[in-house]
């Protein structure tokens, strides 16, 4: 008579199941057809999805409308035997806030056949959002470097108007001290050089 163990070991199906629930990482498993089989605690948690039947909801339909075409593409390379794949997507949550979200996508395949999809999700929200504000401070800096610019053309202008009025208010008094010299020269005659000549 064999001895059976008090604890035997969980069937390997349940272990793996257990990985998968408690993985780091969100995931999504979903059938051939793309509708969400499963999904782990986080990836619950990241979509904000309401109870419902497995297999029930397509995983595209938590995509835009311009997206869903994009990620059954997606599926299909993957299907083809393309290898994993990664897009960028963004999710609208049941709270009305958008998620932005990488999708890496694999294929489990057994026999040639397409067993189900393993999905992971990471959300990129942060990122894009970080990306975002630097791009608008370097809107706002070119806005503050071009009106510096138009600035310093308006401040060279002025000077430019100002240089030539002082000019052209200086030639009349100047070309009078001119007149003056020259016929001062002519009045002084040979006189001239003994007025150049130090004492």
């Amino acid at each position: 008579m064999t001895k059976q163990d008090p604890n035997p070991a969980p069937p390997a199906h349940a272990h793996s199941h257990s990985l998968f629930h408690d993985a780091p990482v969100a995931s999504v498993l979903l059938t051939p057809d793309g509708r969400i089989q499963d999904l782990n605690t986080l990836a619950f948690g990241l979509l904000d999805l309401p109870r419902e039947p497995r297999g029930g909801r397509r995983f595209a339909s938590l995509l835009s409308p311009a997206l869903q075409s994009t990620f059954s593409t997606f599926l299909r390379q993957v299907a083809a035997g393309g290898g994993p794949q990664t897009i960028e997507t963004q999710i609208s949550r049941r709270d009305s806030t958008t998620l932005d979200l990488r999708l890496d996508l694999g294929a489990s395949m057994a026999d040639g056949q397409l067993i189900h999809y393993h999905l992971v999700l990471t959300d990129i929200t942060p990122y894009k959002q970080a990306h975002q504000t630097l791009l608008n401070g370097h809107a706002v800096l070119d806005h503050q470097i071009e009106s510096g610019t138009a600035r310093v053309r308006a401040l060279n202008d002025e000077l430019e108007q100002v240089v030539t009025s002082v000019l052209q208010e200086l030639y009349l008094p100047a070309s009078r001290v001119m007149s003056a010299l020259g016929l001062l020269r002519q009045a002084l005659g040979d006189r001239i050089d003994d007025v150049e000549k130090p004492v």
